[in-house]
């Protein structure tokens, strides 16, 4: 789709406000996956395909899960264990994650936003829409559907009213033709309940796993709330993820929230790249890619022992007190992309009371940490799966 002009969203918009990253008062309602039924190296589709599903496996021990299969994949209701919802959904890449739906809060209740999209930002397709609509009519909410170009992975956001936004692809002219930074600004106000902006400036960011584009925000920037920030690091200048890195600490360590404090900003180093390692892997290979589920956090593993020992405490560090679930990096990082670009977390309409908080329902049939192995069938007694 071509570059859109600036039209705001109607103000009677502004009373929203956006889903803060769910906590262990906030647990999320469900957690939304794609199986991949292409891939731009064929011989990585099954091996990927893998991944996704051992992936939404993992989820499933903690919070409901739905994976969205194309119409034409016929093996996807052999690979979907039974504890997964699968649905049916005209759907491409796996980056639910970084190109789906956004929630939001209303006083009515919760809302999907599909952001528009636009031909030639790498890491997106044309079926990304279609994912959108395809979950927000399965939950039952709203669709909105802004001109603004703004996919959920250029931007993070403290549930305070503040968020970073990269620059680039948001300011892309190519991408969203006329529209200022103000103008942006207030569309995330009107639409987001977002009154605080900050924009990290564009800056070399590598691409993240074969279907490109430089992954999900959240793997370089967290904002954590109450004024305080993390950023992905790395101190070698020759580093190729250090310019970008180097431009985020610089902008946020000079930037107030919307509250007005000053950001406390940390740097939190990304874990080594072990002697020997797949070169296809690509992606920072970032502690800061976590998943708050309620009851745990979902973070990757690493399979060098200085890696794993850094990521936990990285990951006590983000979520203190939660028991932590973990998931092989490398598979990501070769596959397919980081956590927060494979998986898409639907917010509860309203906070659950911290009486009420979610327990995981069960472990899962093997290790958290390991891929699940492919099925050539399905259990025993079980129904059909369309």
């Amino acid at each position: 789709m071509a570059a859109a002009d600036p039209v705001p969203t109607d103000a009677r918009e502004r009373r929203d406000v956006v889903v803060p990253v769910p906590g262990p008062e906030d647990p999320p309602e469900r957690a939304w996956l794609v199986l991949p039924h292409r891939h731009p190296v064929p011989t990585l589709l099954d091996e990927t395909r893998d991944a996704v599903v051992g992936l939404a496996e993992t989820l499933a021990a903690v919070l409901p899960v739905t994976v969205l299969a194309h119409p034409r994949d016929a093996g996807a209701a052999r690979l979907v264990p039974p504890e997964v919802d699968l649905l049916r959904a005209p759907v491409g890449s796996p980056l639910l994650g970084r190109t789906g739906p956004s929630f939001i809060r209303r006083p009515e209740g919760l809302a999907a936003v599909a952001w528009r999209s636009a031909a030639g930002l790498t890491g997106t397709g044309p079926l990304d829409g279609a994912a959108a609509t395809a979950v927000a009519e399965a939950a039952g909410l709203p669709l909105l559907t802004p001109l603004l170009c703004a996919p959920r992975g250029a931007w993070v956001t403290d549930g305070e009213g503040t968020a970073v936004v990269a620059a680039d692809p948001v300011l892309d002219g190519r991408i969203n033709g006329a529209w200022t930074p103000g103008q942006v600004a207030a569309e995330f106000a009107a639409l987001l309940g977002i009154t605080r902006v900050l924009w990290v400036p564009p800056a070399p960011r590598p691409d993240t796993g074969p279907w490109g584009g430089p992954g999900h925000l959240a793997s370089w920037v967290r904002l954590q709330g109450d004024g305080e920030a993390a950023v992905h690091w790395r101190g070698d200048r020759f580093h190729p993820e250090h310019p970008y890195a180097a431009a985020a600490l610089r902008f946020l360590q000079g930037a107030d929230d919307a509250a007005g404090r000053p950001l406390r900003v940390r740097t939190v180093t990304g874990a080594a790249q072990p002697a020997a390692y797949d070169p296809a892997e690509r992606g920072p290979r970032s502690l800061l890619d976590t998943l708050p589920l309620g009851a745990a956090v979902l973070r990757p593993a690493f399979e060098d022992a200085a890696g794993e020992e850094a990521a936990a405490a990285a990951c006590a560090a983000l979520h203190p007190g939660l028991p932590q679930l973990s998931f092989p990096a490398p598979p990501l990082l070769r596959l397919a992309g980081a956590l927060n670009d494979l998986v898409l977390l639907q917010p509860r309409p309203c906070p659950r009371p911290s009486r009420d908080r979610r327990r995981p329902r069960r472990p899962p049939r093997r290790g958290p940490h390991l891929p699940r192995a492919r099925r050539s069938a399905r259990p025993p007694g079980a129904g059909p799966r369309r």
